[in-house]
């Protein structure tokens, strides 16, 4: 064994280390979040009970308070008049060079969507209206990148003019899909002055990703200049200072008690029959599943009396979320690793100053805390935790939880169609991806691999990302490509054998077979956007069915 091949076993059992720790660690957490649920579930009574009240964290403050707060926030904070900042500017102009930058680039950024997205519809309407319509033929697939480095694809298409000239051109629109079919037909509009300004006929291809770049580009400056030009328009209704002042302290206000959490007061029927009215331990800040008078089911648990919880199997799933690539990094782990004197040498010298670090943690046997002393301490920080508990915040009024829901109701009429978008896009992108890999895994070919070097590139934070190059062997000779999944540190070793899977039209067009990993992705992003859409429409529905109530 030479150096190089000691340094290299050492980096391999860094990496092991490194993805098995983490690994272990969300796994676990994961595992302890599901662990707890099902525990819960399985050892708890269900009872029926009922909200009698809920409380708010914090302190109640008064109209005078609150406006106190806001003068003293002013005061500390005076807001610079325009003679102010012009003398400023006289004085530093060089030192506000950085914030007319920043404004430019605010402004820049969105008109540049918009520019785009209004440029790719105009060109699908002029090339529809005025293009010359023929046939072509996919001959190629072109394998391209974006702006972070990822694959992305655009479909090499073949057609024949009027003047009987033979065109080949790449489509100016790539995607992440690479299932194009070789020898399928397109229907193509061009410029007879330009064959090589043409576009597919697909609406959502061009003009529909034209449309949605417009429109992200529409949202954006109307967020961050929306405001501004309804002020100088003369929209927004002149207030007098008074006034003024009284809608800022309202909106303060309003920020405050969004930021605040609530917990259910319930009451149910204890084990001897007597009513036991108990604080849930759900505190979070949504109110609506907190509303007296609402009945529910609880969990009850002998050997835990002094809490109770809702039934749920959301942690199971948000447990799910941590397991499952928790997992994969394991299996990475062990599966990349192999036995040497380098790697074995890394790997006891991690486990000796783990072991050192632990010895000046761990307290020595004669300091230990017998079994009783543990037992009367944890139940004294259990009853401190709950007297505290039970002495913070404060019960709301009717007319509280009406006002806030009120708060709350418009806010979610904002925030949960945003998330409702993100959840199609995200279920959109899983199914897409999972089409992709189905289309993929029943027409590619499978064949055996060999690393032949790594490719270190940089990501978006600078730090050093590794693609293993793979070569493999098909009838018509040897392929190369750089796998699309990458790791801080190498996974893999020139001369190591892997499994290979590629496009037989296509055959650059290939991933390493990871089995069952290949669709961990597609999984993930399906599930997260399931959940998220579940969500969105549950929220929805309750805002829905209390406006309509009231």
């Amino acid at each position: 064994m030479d150096i190089f091949d000691f340094i290299f076993d050492g980096f391999q059992a860094f990496n092991f280390i490194g993805f098995s720790i983490g690994g272990l660690v969300m796994a676990g957490i994961g595992a302890l979040l599901m662990g707890d649920t099902i525990i819960w579930l399985v050892r708890s009574k269900r009872v029926k009970a009922r909200v009698v009240a809920v409380k708010s964290t914090g302190t109640r403050r008064s109209d005078k308070e609150w406006e106190e707060e806001y003068a003293g926030l002013i005061a500390a904070n005076p807001e610079p008049d325009m003679a102010s900042f012009k003398q400023e500017l006289k004085k530093k102009p060089v030192s506000f060079v950085p914030s007319f930058i920043v404004i430019f680039l605010l402004i820049l950024v969105p008109v540049v969507f918009m520019s785009f997205g209004v440029y790719m519809v105009s060109e699908y309407i002029t090339l529809k209206s005025d293009g010359i319509r023929v046939t072509a033929t996919i001959v190629d697939v072109e394998r391209r990148e974006d702006s972070d480095g990822a694959d992305t694809y655009a479909p090499v298409l073949e057609f024949t003019d009027r003047s009987e000239n033979v065109h080949r051109y790449g489509d100016r629109v790539s995607t992440g899909s690479s299932s194009y079919q070789i020898g399928a037909k397109k229907t193509v509009y061009y410029d007879p002055k330009k064959p090589s300004r043409f576009i597919m006929d697909s609406f959502w291809r061009y003009a529909g990703f034209g449309l949605i770049f417009f429109g992200i580009g529409l949202a954006v400056f109307i967020f961050l200049f929306g405001g501004l030009f309804m002020k100088l328009a003369g929209v927004k209704k002149k207030r007098s200072e008074d006034e003024a002042f009284k809608k800022a302290v309202q909106k303060i206000k309003r920020q405050n008690l969004q930021n605040q959490h609530y917990i259910a007061v319930y009451e149910f029927a204890g084990p001897d029959g007597q009513a036991v009215q108990m604080e849930g331990s759900d505190a979070n800040n949504w109110l609506a599943d907190k509303l007296p008078g609402s009945e529910v089911t609880l969990l009850v648990r002998p050997d835990m009396p002094d809490e109770v919880r809702r039934p749920g199997l959301a942690m199971i799933f948000f447990g799910m979320v941590f397991v499952g690539p928790g997992l994969f990094m394991i299996h990475l782990a062990v599966s990349q690793f192999t036995f040497s004197i380098g790697s074995v040498a890394v790997i006891l010298a991690a486990l000796g100053f783990g072991a050192w670090k632990l010895k000046g943690v761990i307290l020595p046997r004669s300091a230990w805390k017998s079994k009783e002393e543990f037992k009367s301490l944890k139940a004294q920080k259990k009853a401190e935790k709950k007297k505290k508990k039970s002495q913070s915040g404060y019960v709301l009024t009717a007319a509280e939880i009406a006002a806030r829901m009120q708060i709350l109701d418009r806010q979610a009429l904002f925030t949960i169609p945003v998330v409702l978008l993100f959840a199609i896009g995200i279920t959109a992108g899983g199914f897409q991806l999972h089409r992709d890999m189905q289309v993929f895994a029943e027409r590619g070919v499978k064949a055996q691999g060999e690393i032949v070097a790594l490719d270190s590139r940089r990501d978006s934070n600078g730090g050093l990302m590794y693609y293993a190059r793979v070569e493999f062997r098909t009838e018509e000779g040897s392929v190369r490509f750089d796998d699309k999944v990458g790791s801080s540190s190498p996974v893999f070793r020139t001369g190591e054998q892997v499994k290979v899977i590629y496009d037989s039209g296509n055959p650059s067009n290939a991933i390493i077979d990871r089995g069952s990993l290949n669709w961990l992705g597609p999984a993930a992003l399906l599930t997260l956007g399931l959940i998220m859409a579940w969500w969105s429409v549950k929220m929805l529905a309750g805002v829905v069915y209390r406006v309509w109530r009231d």
